[in-house]
């Protein structure tokens, strides 16, 4: 999370690629483990509910954004530069690549156009490329990017209360839904009406963190709160999960869960890069670089899986535990792989294209501030 006008935290692009790290170990571990056992180790909750590596993602573009904008106003049509500019250069990259497969030729051209207009998309459950079917939560992150700077003019107006009062109207929507239809899982996991809670929650947490960083500098903070997130996706995992109470899921966790999935992310992210613990300048250095590939890695990890998928499934055995064995095969092949594409499409597709954005803050005078309520 690079700016030329604020500070740059490392610890935030540890978080990124932790993000697409648990993402990956997700798709990995779940084509060899079937969706509905379930690890006897609570600490593989984390990877076998691994899904919300998406919701941290969301959690963390709030959380920069809250940074970044803190003290500032948003000029419109350069940040939406600066956003297209960051996004598409790789996202045009895979959809044309899908669109060249032998496999995907035959998908309707509108399914294609779907993933370059964001804006149509039709969430998690929307039609999907071959490779590529996590790109929908680019498109569920570009339209609550579209509404970013409004959201940002209406809480420096009315206060925080604002974005609060909006995760509640997000959440009588879901219930609406859910004592409709009878299922809300789809709206609240693969839409902005799911999405959109956990962004302004990172918001929030990034305002908090530009006012109070060493509010939580304890390092018990941070044991605390990685434990706060273990019980929270543990917990969520023995209520049925993802796919335990039937798909689409029936259950009214759903209804609620956005918001508790981004609080508890919330509290390891601000604990994180609050805490007064030295991680090494070379780990924190390595890190921070994978996680400024995280985008890569995230977009690019099915591609590489299903290259080595045929040669590691059944025929390579590294563990007799087959929950050990997946996510061996995940952490030591599939990994590593990626990162090396990842960093490829990094320095060769996204990076070009960062030398053509333009800052989009604008200083907000001293009495603009003054009356803010924040």
């Amino acid at each position: 999370m690079r700016s030329e006008h604020k500070p740059y935290i490392p610890r935030v692009d540890h978080l990124r690629f932790v993000a697409a790290l648990i993402v990956l170990l997700y798709h990995s571990f779940h084509h060899w483990v079937p969706l509905d056992i379930h690890p006897r180790n609570p600490l593989l909750t984390l990877i076998d509910e691994g899904h919300t590596g998406v919701g941290l993602f969301m959690v963390i573009s709030g959380f920069i954004f809250g940074i970044l904008t803190f003290g500032s106003d948003v000029r419109y049509g350069q940040y939406i530069r600066n956003r297209v500019l960051r996004i598409y250069p790789l996202l045009v990259f895979v959809v044309f690549l899908s669109a060249a497969r032998p496999g995907d030729q035959a998908a309707p051209l509108t399914v294609f156009l779907n993933h370059l207009i964001p804006v149509s998309s039709f969430g998690f459950e929307g039609p999907q490329l071959v490779h590529f079917p996590q790109l929908w939560s680019i498109a569920v992150e570009f339209q609550i990017y579209l509404l970013f700077p409004f959201f940002l003019r209406f809480a420096e107006r009315y206060g925080v209360r604002y974005l609060l009062a909006f995760i509640g109207l997000l959440l009588v929507v879901r219930l609406l839904v859910w004592a409709s239809t009878g299922t809300v899982q789809m709206l609240a996991y693969g839409s902005v009406f799911g999405r959109l809670d956990q962004f302004l929650i990172g918001l929030m947490a990034g305002r908090l963190y530009r006012c109070r960083s060493d509010l939580l500098g304890n390092p018990a903070w941070l044991v605390l709160a990685c434990a706060v997130e273990l019980f929270t996706i543990w917990g969520f995992d023995r209520l049925g999960g993802f796919y335990g109470n039937g798909h689409p899921s029936k259950s009214p966790i759903w209804i609620g869960w956005p918001p508790v999935e981004a609080l508890s992310w919330a509290f390891v992210l601000l604990a994180y890069v609050s805490c007064r613990w030295s991680l090494g300048a070379t780990f924190d250095r390595v890190t921070a670089w994978l996680g400024s590939i995280s985008y890569s890695i995230f977009v690019m990890h099915l591609l590489v899986f299903w290259a080595w998928q045929p040669r590691i499934g059944a025929q390579l055995v590294l563990s007799a535990d087959p929950w050990l064995d997946a996510l061996l095969k995940g952490a030591l092949i599939v990994l590593p792989s990626t990162i090396v594409v990842a960093a490829a499409t990094y320095y060769l597709v996204e990076r070009p294209f960062f030398r053509y954005q333009r800052s989009y803050l604008n200083e907000a005078p001293p009495e603009t501030l003054k009356n803010r309520k924040n």
